[in-house]
């Protein structure tokens, strides 16, 4: 829990000018500047993402903090990417930083992972389920939207196709899921999300530029390593985010024979990196 305590008292140091805020209050704001918000607050929730992923399966309640953090933070990564996203087109404010938008691709796609393993989970635990009807279709709504976003830029790279395909299995697999719990959840009353209040909350509704339909998987290419999500999903008590690092990421994971340099190049390191000594946190870090 230490990095955690230092992670979030690094971010409460970020000065007020370069804090995230809704695009509707950038207008008149250098579009630099609000590039630096949100490259900021997207390392930020992704830090928080691969930092507590590990838990996301746990029933102890011992790791509550870790699943309510990381659902937390993968919530807020695709809300800030749906808000943002119209911007990145013709005409926007950020169109001229486009291309920022593709290193940020394995953060959209993480945090879309981890809601569909929630969601999935929660499925097969029947009345014993942590979400609520309304949490579940907040949810469904940002993974879509996700998708959606997606499709529309896929014909740009191949990296964009992938996601799509990842996309595409996530979404099946949740998609079962609802309607495997639907009739017991059907008479339910709604709530909002507990979690914290989003800064940005547009996602209540699809937006606009989001109304493509969702493609049958069948109609976009396979790619073999996609098979990792698939198998995360059936066996989450058997989670290995390595393998995903691997297979999905393209990041290979530290070990104790790596060496870490402090000084060496940033461009040497990732958030699913760490160095010798330090690894996800155990039982012993939750103190």
């Amino acid at each position: 829990m230490e990095i955690d305590r230092r992670l979030e008292t690094a971010h409460d140091m970020v000065s007020s000018c370069l804090e995230i805020r809704p695009m509707t209050q950038c207008i008149a704001d250098p579009a630099e500047i609000t590039m630096r918000r949100f490259a900021l607050e997207l390392m930020y929730q992704t830090a928080r993402l691969v930092l507590h992923r590990w838990y996301i399966a746990e029933t102890n309640p011992k790791f509550a903090y870790s699943r309510s953090a990381c659902l937390a933070a993968a919530r807020d990564v695709l809300q800030y990417h749906t808000e943002v996203w119209t911007e990145f087109m013709p005409g926007g404010q950020l169109y001229a930083e486009r291309y920022f938008l593709n290193s940020l691709q394995n953060s959209f796609l993480l945090s879309a992972m981890i809601i569909c393993l929630e969601m999935s989970q929660d499925a097969d635990r029947g009345d014993v389920a942590r979400l609520g009807p309304q949490e579940r279709a907040d949810f469904l709504l940002l993974l879509e939207n996700t998708h959606r976003i997606f499709m529309d830029s896929r014909h740009r790279s191949v990296d964009t196709q992938r996601a799509v395909n990842a996309l595409n299995i996530m979404l099946k697999r949740v998609k079962k899921g609802e309607f495997q719990c639907s009739s017991s959840t059907a008479e339910q009353p709604t709530a909002p999300m507990d979690m914290q209040q989003p800064l940005i909350n547009n996602t209540q509704h699809t937006h606009p530029m989001l109304q493509s339909a969702i493609p049958n998987p069948a109609q976009t290419p396979s790619y073999n390593s996609l098979g990792v999500i698939e198998d995360m999903l059936d066996i989450p008590a058997q989670l290995d985010w390595n393998l995903y690092d691997s297979h999905i990421s393209g990041v290979e994971m530290a070990t104790n024979n790596n060496t870490w340099d402090p000084d060496g190049p940033a461009t040497a390191y990732s958030f699913g990196a760490y160095p010798p000594g330090v690894s996800p946190m155990d039982n012993q870090s939750y103190q």
